[in-house]
C-alpha cells in the first residue's frame, strides 16, 4: 500500500544474477577500458530489471521511478508504460560514451555503465518526447587512488557541479531542445512528482525563490582545478559548455 501512505520508490535497476553470469563469461581483465566495463553488465541486466520492478509496481499500485537509467533497453521499458513510470537519468549518460573522451579507463567507471551512442541517443529521444524525465546526479565522487584499476576500484562519478551547463549545452544548443523542456526535466516534473509543488518548480508569488541565472553566450571548458576539493580528486572529465 506504498500509495496509500505517499510512498514513491526509486530504483536502481540491474539484475545481479546476469550481472554474475557475464561477470563468469568475461575473460579480459587485463582491460581497463569503459567498454569491458560495459559489457560485464550490457543493457539487458538494466532492461530485465526495469520490466521486473514495474510488473511488481503495478500489483501494489505505487509509482515509482527508475534511477540513473543508461540503456536504451530500460528506455524501452520505461516507454511503454506511457508516463506511469518516471524515468530519471543523469548528464553522464546523456554526454559521454563508452568510447567518449578517449577512454577515462578507470575513471569513468559507474554503475550502470556509461554505453554506446544509441543508449545516449535513446535518452535524448525519450526526453524530447515529453513523457515524465527527472535529471539528477548520482553524484559519488572518489579520489583518484580509489579509482586506478577497473576491477578493484570503486564505481561512480562526479555529477553535481554541471548538471545544468551540461544539459543546455547539450540538449539546447546541440540538440534543439526546447528552453521550456530545460525547466520541466531539472525542476518542474521533480517538484511535481516528489510532493514539492508549488513551493518548487515554479515561479509564482510564495514559491520559494530558486533561480538560477545562466550566461548563455560563454564558451568554457570544465577544469578539475575549477571545481570543489572532493571533485577535483575524482579527476571528472573535460567537458566543454
Amino acid at each position: 500500500r506504498l500509495r496509500d501512505c505517499g510512498g514513491h520508490p526509486i530504483i536502481h535497476a540491474e539484475n545481479p544474477e546476469l550481472i554474475d553470469s557475464y561477470m563468469d563469461k568475461f575473460t579480459e581483465y587485463d582491460r581497463q577500458d569503459m567498454a569491458a566495463w560495459e559489457a560485464t553488465r550490457p543493457g539487458i541486466v538494466e532492461g530485465e530489471a526495469v520490466e521486473k520492478v514495474v510488473y511488481l509496481s503495478k500489483k501494489v499500485n505505487a509509482p515509482i521511478t527508475i534511477a540513473h537509467v543508461s540503456s536504451w533497453e530500460a528506455v524501452e521499458a520505461i516507454e511503454k508504460e506511457k508516463g506511469r513510470v518516471l524515468l530519471e537519468t543523469t548528464p553522464h549518460y546523456l554526454t559521454l560514451t563508452a568510447e567518449s573522451n578517449g577512454d577515462l579507463g578507470p575513471l569513468g567507471k559507474v554503475s550502470p555503465p556509461v554505453r554506446h551512442a544509441k543508449d545516449r541517443d535513446k535518452l535524448w529521444e525519450y526526453i524530447f518526447s515529453g513523457l515524465p524525465t527527472v535529471i539528477g546526479s548520482d553524484h559519488n565522487a572518489w579520489q583518484k587512488q580509489h579509482k586506478r584499476d577497473m576491477w578493484e576500484g570503486l564505481a561512480g562519478l562526479p555529477g553535481n557541479a554541471y548538471i545544468l551547463p551540461l544539459i543546455i549545452s547539450e540538449g539546447v544548443f546541440k540538440r534543439g531542445l526546447p528552453w521550456s523542456d530545460v525547466v520541466r526535466i531539472t525542476s518542474y516534473t521533480a517538484a511535481t512528482k516528489y510532493g514539492l509543488y508549488p513551493n518548487k518548480g515554479n515561479l509564482r508569488v510564495g514559491a520559494d525563490a530558486d533561480i538560477v541565472v545562466m550566461d548563455t553566450g560563454l564558451s568554457r571548458k570544465v577544469k578539475p582545478e575549477e571545481l570543489p576539493q572532493q571533485i577535483r580528486d575524482a579527476g571528472i572529465p573535460v567537458y566543454t559548455v
